[in-house]
């Protein structure tokens, strides 16, 4: 994340996630400094971690009901929150400065627009035993279905060798 940090203004405004099992680290460089992200429902779209525009907001609340349920259910529910096409009312909108049309098109969590839009959803699911989960969908313009990914792959512990 360091490395990240030092070379982000040679890129376009960005949010990495990276961790392991254990934990998990944000980074924007339109933000500060990399930060650990705390145990909890977090939401991030193209502002910083937790800004509560109204589709991070509606996506929080969800992803919170959302982890009762179990896979396979949980998954499909997962990618349903991601796929979600509702604009929020002018007056939740955010002013990031490109204007109310514009705002609205960006507000749902699915963004459909001729020269910009959703083109991949990922769910990301690791269990108590190591094994994850990763489905990916992809989309190509007007939000079509393009392919699909799914694998499961089983996770190793690191051990840290003890120095003889």
């Amino acid at each position: 994340m360091q490395q990240v940090a030092s070379d982000a203004s040679a890129y376009n405004g960005f949010n990495l996630l990276a961790g392991n099992v254990s934990e998990l680290h944000w980074f924007s460089n339109r933000g500060t400094q990399p930060e650990q992200v705390t145990p909890g429902v977090h939401g991030l779209s193209n502002h910083l971690l937790d800004t509560p525009w109204p589709k991070v907001e509606r996506g929080r609340k969800r992803l919170t009901e959302l982890l009762k349920s179990r896979p396979p259910a949980l998954i499909e529910n997962l990618f349903a929150l991601v796929a979600e096409r509702s604009i929020a009312p002018d007056d939740a909108l955010p002013a990031t400065g490109v204007g109310i049309e514009r705002e609205r098109v960006l507000s749902p969590a699915f963004i459909v627009s001729p020269a910009y839009g959703t083109r991949s959803s990922t769910v990301l699911l690791i269990d108590n035993n190591g094994e994850l989960t990763f489905a990916e969908r992809s989309f190509s313009e007007g939000g079509k279905p393009a392919g699909a990914v799914n694998d499961r792959f089983l996770l190793r512990r690191s051990t840290s060798a003890a120095p003889a």
